[in-house]
């Protein structure tokens, strides 16, 4: 076979190989589950001891050890057509919100007493520091979604990992919102959310009394508004 026969049997297969592919779809995907991987933990605990470090401005000892545990009913969904994606609290059935605040290429959502209930990141297949094929390998240099949701209950921090191989040389924080800080690499992709004072922050559950309590609030709103037309 010539060098321009080897050329396109190479391109058709890479274009075979690629309509093969699909991306991950809307539909409820659960964070991983335990147990945490050792290289992630090992991430964890080099943020907790440089935040620990630069409060303590370089005294004292460092961390060596925390209590570190899965956050549960953690879950995601990629909507293609927009290029977003969509990480929820609590399960998807419980989609009624508060109100939402829109912040650079993150929507944040929040329920009753100012909990946040989902964060959904825009330009997702390019911010983000993993793909977001439905496939288990790398792509284009990028790991594929493998979604951590870990709390760390002596600092009541929770850290949302898209990859269970954060593999950078530096982390930046960069907090959007108070709370709520992105962990971005050094080629500027985001790594993973940080929820500072989870427990107050984040909603892990929708009891039935909030989402009646928010319906009502929803009426009351309507009611408004029309009356003002």
């Amino acid at each position: 076979m010539t060098d321009i026969g080897e050329k396109m049997t190479s391109t058709v297969e890479k274009m075979m190989f690629e309509n093969r592919i699909m991306k991950l779809s809307a539909d409820e995907h659960l964070s991983n589950v335990y147990p945490i991987p050792e290289l992630l933990m090992s991430e964890i605990m080099k943020i907790t001891n440089l935040e620990e470090n630069n409060n303590a401005k370089g005294k004292g000892e460092l961390s060596t050890d925390a209590n570190l545990s899965l956050w549960t009913n953690t879950n995601y969904g990629y909507y293609e057509d927009a290029d977003i994606l969509s990480v929820n609290f609590t399960r998807k059935a419980d989609v009624l919100r508060d109100y939402c605040d829109h912040i650079d290429d993150l929507l944040i959502c929040y329920v009753l007493n100012n909990k946040i209930i989902s964060v959904q990141i825009f330009h997702a297949s390019a911010l983000l520091y993993c793909h977001l094929f439905d496939y288990n390998k790398m792509i284009d240099n990028k790991p594929p979604l493998c979604l951590y949701s870990v709390y760390c209950e002596d600092r009541d921090e929770l850290s949302v990992y898209f990859t269970d191989y954060p593999s950078t040389k530096r982390l930046q924080s960069i907090e959007v919102e108070k709370d709520i800080i992105l962990q971005m690499s050094d080629d500027g992709k985001l790594v993973a959310l940080l929820f500072c004072n989870a427990n107050v922050r984040i909603a892990k559950e929708f009891s039935k009394e909030d989402r009646e309590r928010l319906r009502e609030k929803y009426k009351l709103r309507t009611l408004v508004l029309n009356s003002s037309k």
